[in-house]
């Protein structure tokens, strides 16, 4: 903010001063030194450097932010981010019961962190985490004996295809919306995981939640778009054979961000540090599991409205908020 200076009064003649104080000095000393002197000009300088520099180094973590959500998020053009609106139900299976409950607890954590709906804990599993050494006979078995698990009608075949054939280490399908079927189809996944998953129940009956997806429709707005994609249905699936030199926090945490929000994993994340670096730029990938960012990211795709056009725009300056607040 620019200061403004107010030129003094004239009155025909120049006031007096004595050499070392102005001519409001004089006031004050009358008055016992009770009102302020005029700010130094090397104080002023400072302050507006100060100002000056804290713009600055704001105007960069924009700049830095804006280039993250890009990176790391997926947003077609005219379309809602996707996220959650039925509450969550994490499971996971094929590692040890201890390390599953890790996982577990890290999930439901990450969720409330962010604001994400989660289930009563006897709930129909609707997140599910499998670790295996072998994924793609899993995913070729669920195809077959459920195909509708994998019937999201807008990815089609060259979805699952992608899916199936997928190099990444961590990867991940989601339903949404009306497509796919009911949780309740996932109770094929007890047979190719056995007893060792942890969490929500399979089978059984779906959730009353899981019931037919309202659709808002604006037709009319150009402030808000016509359809919310709310996911219903996600499958992580880690391949124990592409996963190395990682540690249970760091792959919770990863599959987390990849299963509450809709993540470009075929797209390096950029400026900053982030869990979603952690197959092609391990070292830039925090060891505790997700970063300052990673968390501000989660919560600001929750806290905004999803049928505002300017949702990104919302969440970088949430983002950008919570970052340069004081810790």
């Amino acid at each position: 903010m620019k200061s403004h200076s107010h030129p003094a009064a004239v009155t025909g003649r120049r006031p007096r001063t004595r050499r070392g104080f102005g001519a409001l000095a004089w006031p004050c000393l009358l008055l016992g030194g009770a009102c302020a002197l005029p700010a130094a000009a090397s104080d002023v300088q400072s302050a507006a450097v100060t100002i000056e520099g804290s713009r600055a180094a704001r105007h960069e973590l924009e700049q830095q932010v804006d280039q993250y959500v890009d990176s790391a998020m997926v947003h077609p053009f005219g379309e809602a981010l996707m996220r959650w609106d039925t509450p969550v139900c994490p499971l996971v299976g094929g590692l040890p019961r201890e390390r599953g409950e890790f996982i577990l607890a890290r999930l439901s954590q990450t969720a409330r962190e962010a604001g994400i709906p989660l289930a009563p804990e006897k709930c129909a599993a609707n997140f599910i985490v499998i670790v295996t050494a072998n994924p793609n006979p899993i995913i070729e078995q669920l195809r077959d004996k459920r195909p509708g698990l994998f019937s999201n009608g807008r990815r089609g075949i060259g979805g699952f295809d992608h899916f199936l054939l997928s190099q990444q280490p961590i990867r991940v399908w989601y339903n949404w919306q009306n497509e796919g079927e009911p949780t309740a189809s996932l109770a094929v996944v007890s047979a190719l995981i056995g007893d060792t998953a942890v969490g929500g129940t399979l089978g059984g009956s779906p959730s009353a939640s899981l019931a037919e997806l309202p659709v808002n429709r604006l037709p009319n707005s150009r402030l808000s778009y016509a359809v919310h994609r709310s996911i219903h249905t996600a499958i992580v699936m880690v391949d124990l054979a592409r996963v190395k030199r990682i540690n249970m926090g760091q792959l919770a945490d990863y599959s987390a961000m990849v299963g509450f929000a809709q993540i470009n994993q075929d797209h390096p994340v950029e400026a900053a540090p982030s869990v979603l670096r952690l197959f092609n730029e391990p070292s830039q990938a925090p060891a505790e599991g997700m970063s300052p960012w990673d968390r501000a990211l989660l919560k600001s795709l929750y806290a905004t409205r999803s049928l505002s056009v300017t949702q990104v725009s919302e969440m970088e300056t949430q983002i950008v908020n919570t970052l340069s607040a004081p810790r």
